[in-house]
């Protein structure tokens, strides 16, 4: 269950664990899967051909009626967004951020808030490269500012978060509400030993879900870009950014999590001129494992910030 940061441990939402199913993927005309069951770059869509050209949609299947592929370009980053769901009558879009940039991290979760506003995952690092966590944020920053045709609630996860964060410090007038989940590195972890360290205590408690999940989005991205990004966001200091956030800010970590433990958590939402922090079940990869309860957080931190 869900509680506040802190010795108090005092509820702050209901009980509404639950594991997050995935829904099926869609297939392309060729029949290969994307990341997130969505065309790759160079792929083509049901109706449109090349990816490039695409017409924005995808061909509903009998479980995903909702979903749609747009493609973006802004600042000369080529970059795509899986939608679920309508934006409702004063509920803000939620926009994600995954981490390392890997949009299949954060599937479940997005799929969860899309039965209640509009829900927009992210994959905005375009082609593997020179990316590092200031290309990132940047990225997200110019996507909002493209985009985003109202103020949206920011939600980031791990290194995504930190992305998140300097985006809705660029982007100020763009972001209503930030969600930090599971927010990295705090200062011991910016070592390669320490983090190597955390890295097999968080194994011991993540779900093989989260494993699957994820690491065909790494290996399609790279190792020489993820340990590039995973090091810029190494030297970055969240502590310090996270002060010139002017929105709401929501922590969220795993009651499992080494990458972000509660001293770390506490920290973050204390530093923000108007932060909170909560603990739920699981590890690194909670969001993956608890959509739903994700998703119901984050709906009601939204409400409380509309």
């Amino acid at each position: 269950m869900p509680r506040r940061c802190g010795p108090e441990g005092r509820k702050s939402c209901s009980d509404v664990l639950s594991n997050g199913r995935r829904r099926p993927p869609v297939t392309n005309s060729g029949g290969a899967r994307g990341a997130a069951g969505l065309p790759l770059r160079g792929e083509k869509c049901r109706r449109c051909g090349p990816a490039s050209a695409c017409c924005g949609q995808l061909a509903p299947t009998a479980t995903d009626g909702h979903r749609r592929l747009r493609r973006d370009e802004s600042a000369g980053t080529h970059g795509r967004a899986l939608c679920a769901g309508d934006r409702q009558t004063g509920r803000p879009a939620v926009v994600f951020v995954p981490a390392l940039g890997v949009p299949e991290d954060l599937m479940n979760v997005a799929s969860e808030c899309g039965k209640w506003t509009r829900s927009v995952l992210l994959d905005v690092l375009g082609p593997a490269g020179r990316v590092d966590l200031p290309t990132f944020a940047t990225a997200v920053a110019e996507w909002l500012k493209v985009t985003a045709d109202a103020p949206v609630v920011l939600a980031g996860h791990s290194t995504g978060a930190q992305a998140a964060l300097h985006a809705a410090v660029q982007m100020p007038g763009a972001v209503r509400a930030l969600v930090l989940m599971s927010p990295t590195f705090p200062p011991h972890l910016r070592q390669v030993p320490a983090l190597l360290r955390a890295t097999f205590r968080n194994v011991a408690h993540e779900s093989l879900g989260v494993w699957r999940a994820v690491l065909p989005g790494c290996v399609r991205i790279g190792a020489v870009t993820l340990f590039r990004l995973l090091r810029s966001a190494q030297h970055d200091q969240p502590e310090a950014t996270i002060a010139d956030v002017r929105c709401p800010v929501l922590v969220v970590r795993g009651e499992q999590d080494p990458f972000c433990p509660e001293p770390w958590a506490t920290r973050l939402s204390n530093t923000a001129r108007r932060g909170q922090c909560v603990n739920v079940p699981g590890a690194h990869g909670f969001p993956h494992q608890h959509g739903t309860n994700t998703s119901a957080l984050i709906a009601e931190f939204t409400e409380r910030c509309t």
